[in-house]
């Protein structure tokens, strides 16, 4: 592993600790600059997809305020990510990690980041 690849890698976790950091203080416009301008978010659970900063930004607002709706604001909410492998090859690099998110009433969800 060349000094190169040692950045890459922690440039990756830094960009997922940023962006599950930021989300979970409401931090949106923040959480979104960790997107490529063009990054695009996958719901595994459905057929939803969001592209671009400004999709991913409506839809995060959006989640928190249907939470909210809902009475379940969350003053309290912790993305908790683990097992976070890393690949780099020929210039390109991609991280899977797992998550679970802890909110006052407990386990909330949990999934997997690509």
């Amino acid at each position: 592993m060349d000094l190169a690849e040692i950045v890459a890698r922690e440039q990756i976790r830094d960009t997922i600790a940023r962006y599950n950091h930021f989300g979970d203080r409401g931090f949106f416009d923040d959480m979104v600059e960790q997107f490529h301008p063009d990054g695009e978010l996958e719901l595994a659970d459905s057929a939803a997809r969001y592209r671009g900063r400004d999709e991913l930004r409506d839809f995060f607002i959006g989640v928190s305020e249907s939470f909210a709706a809902a009475g379940r604001p969350h003053a309290h909410i912790r993305h908790c990510v683990t097992n976070t492998l890393i690949r780099v090859d020929a210039g390109a690099a991609r991280a899977d990690s797992y998550f679970h998110v802890i909110t006052d009433a407990g386990l909330d969800h949990w999934g997997r980041y690509r």
